[in-house]
């Protein structure tokens, strides 16, 4: 198994998963957004990132005035969401863009197993195939237990990045690494600040 220690390995291959579903609904009542850029600087210290790909359902949690508030309310959309100038989708998607991702949208209707199908057929295909030696998954679904099991059976690590809080067991009993979502000096950052 690939070493994941404190200290960066240029040749270690870092592939990349994000579930924004999961991490929407698990920093929610946080009422802290995900900083995807943050999450792939993590990463970028644990070697080179060679896959980088979120996962996105076209679902209504994404969509209405509330959700157009608090994007435009993130003060990066220049309130172009609420003005219907640009879809939730398509502010999600860019931001992951800039941040350095792909992005996998899963079509309108879906449900979030196919969002975690989507993942986890991805993540096994880059594992198979040999693209990675680390895996980061950034979700706490305990859906994603069969990705890390082939991950280590074929001598992978694996990273969770989750909140802890709602972080499955099952699933961070299987990292070798874990990075808390939000990043601990993103906490303190907004401890600091009051909550703004």
């Amino acid at each position: 198994m690939t070493d994941v220690g404190s200290s960066a390995r240029p040749s270690t291959r870092v592939g990349l998963f994000v579930d924004e579903p999961n991490m929407h609904a698990s920093l929610k009542e946080l009422n802290v957004a995900f900083d995807a850029a943050d999450l792939y600087k993590r990463a970028q210290a644990l070697g080179r990132v060679v896959i980088a790909r979120a996962y996105l359902a076209m679902k209504s949690e994404y969509q209405g005035e509330a959700a157009a508030s608090r994007a435009d309310a993130s003060g990066l959309t220049g309130g172009l969401v609420a003005k219907g100038f640009l879809s939730i989708s398509d502010w999600l998607a860019r931001k992951y863009n800039e941040a350095g991702y792909t992005v996998r949208m899963v079509p309108p209707g879906s449900r979030q197993k196919d969002v975690d199908t989507a993942l986890a057929v991805d993540g096994a295909q880059a594992i198979i195939e040999d693209r990675l030696d680390l895996a980061i998954i950034a979700s706490g679904d305990a859906d994603y237990v069969p990705i890390a099991d082939l991950a280590h059976s074929m001598g992978k690590a694996v990273g969770i990045a989750a909140v802890d809080r709602s972080c499955s067991p099952a699933l961070r009993a299987r990292a070798d690494l874990f990075l808390p979502i939000p990043a601990p000096s993103a906490i303190v950052t907004a401890a600091n600040s009051g909550g703004r």
